[in-house]
């Protein structure tokens, strides 16, 4: 699939921490994007973020390897399966919407 996402960038502790906590929505094409300096397992968690969302876990070449889904303040962990570098979160169901799948690549247009 093939879609156009706006992002906030999220590349050092203090807003990978943050992340879309205390938000009461957030735009169908809008999302956040996680930076990593080095592919790890990747651990997320819901705690004070109010809005269903899909996460995609990306490989260091960009590559989705998996979507998972996150519930508003869930505080269960949700791990990518895999070193990754990349994670986008985006409002549930973006990635069905439009057609995004594991092995489609995500690329950045500044």
């Amino acid at each position: 699939g093939y879609a156009e996402l706006k992002v906030e960038i999220a590349n050092n502790e203090t807003l990978r921490r943050q992340g879309l906590m205390y938000r009461r929505s957030l735009s169908f094409n809008k999302g956040m994007i996680f930076v990593f300096k080095k592919p790890k397992i990747l651990r997320f968690w819901m705690k004070n973020t109010f809005i269903p969302l899909d996460i995609g876990f990306f490989d260091k070449n960009k590559v989705l390897t998996a979507i998972k889904t996150m519930k508003p303040n869930d505080l269960s962990i949700i791990s990518s399966t895999i070193p990754v570098l990349y994670a986008i979160e985006v409002n549930k169901g973006w990635f069905n919407e439009n057609k995004i799948e594991v092995g489609d690549k995500f690329y950045y247009i500044h």
